[in-house]
């Protein structure tokens, strides 16, 4: 525990380069996965869309952050460990995320719709006020299913001498021989991380009773 306590700075440092990163990476996943959905509900981007998720469901993240990390120095593109984690984990959990969203978006009544243009509503107020606001309570539960996958992808980044909480746990593992005790910190690390997305989950649900009964 002493050794902990005086290792502490490193830890900590590699924490907020951790929050960081994951913060970065959960708005680019969820705009791409935004647009991507949108995407494939429009006959003229469905096929575009369609090879998109089916690229990077199918490639696996590690190979996708090595390719931008290794691949893309040849071509004159260099990018630091952080941006490359955000963006290599960011397109590959766009992916799912856009999936969600988009059960969520087929998951709406088509009557509310009806109902909203029988209201007087425009096509843009009826998609922002009732298809967006419910679909993404329906997403929800697949949605933060993600995040906290792509929050738990973040720790490739480590491979690529990103220095967030696994590097620093795995270097003060091999200078100290602690390897259960930093390694047991770097995964409370990230397992304590998820539970603001799960709250959040859960605050939204707690807010749409209706969502049960639908």
């Amino acid at each position: 525990m002493e050794t902990l306590v005086q290792n502490i700075d490193p830890l900590l440092s590699g924490l907020v380069v951790t929050v960081q990163t994951a913060a970065a990476t959960l708005v680019l996943c969820t705009a791409l996965g935004l647009i991507v959905a949108g995407m494939r509900l429009v006959p003229a981007t469905r096929r575009l869309a369609i090879v998109y998720t089916e690229v990077f469901q199918n490639v696996p993240y590690v190979i996708l952050v090595f390719f931008i990390y290794y691949g893309l120095p040849a071509v004159g593109i260099r990018l630091g460990p952080i941006a490359t984690t955000i963006l290599g984990i960011g397109l590959y959990s766009s992916a799912y995320v856009a999936e969600a969203l988009r059960t969520g978006i087929l998951a709406v009544p088509r009557g509310h719709s009806e109902a909203g243009y029988a209201t007087g509503l425009s096509q843009y107020q009826v998609v922002r006020h009732i298809v967006l606001h419910q679909a993404l309570v329906y997403a929800v539960p697949s949605l933060l299913n993600q995040w906290c996958r792509a929050l738990r992808n973040i720790s490739v980044m480590a491979i690529i001498g990103g220095q967030e909480i696994l590097f620093e746990a795995s270097q003060l593992a091999d200078s100290t021989f602690l390897v259960i005790t930093y390694y047991s910190v770097a995964g409370f690390a990230y397992w304590f991380l998820s539970f603001p997305i799960l709250a959040a989950g859960s605050l939204i649900q707690k807010r749409s009773p209706w969502l049960e009964r639908n």
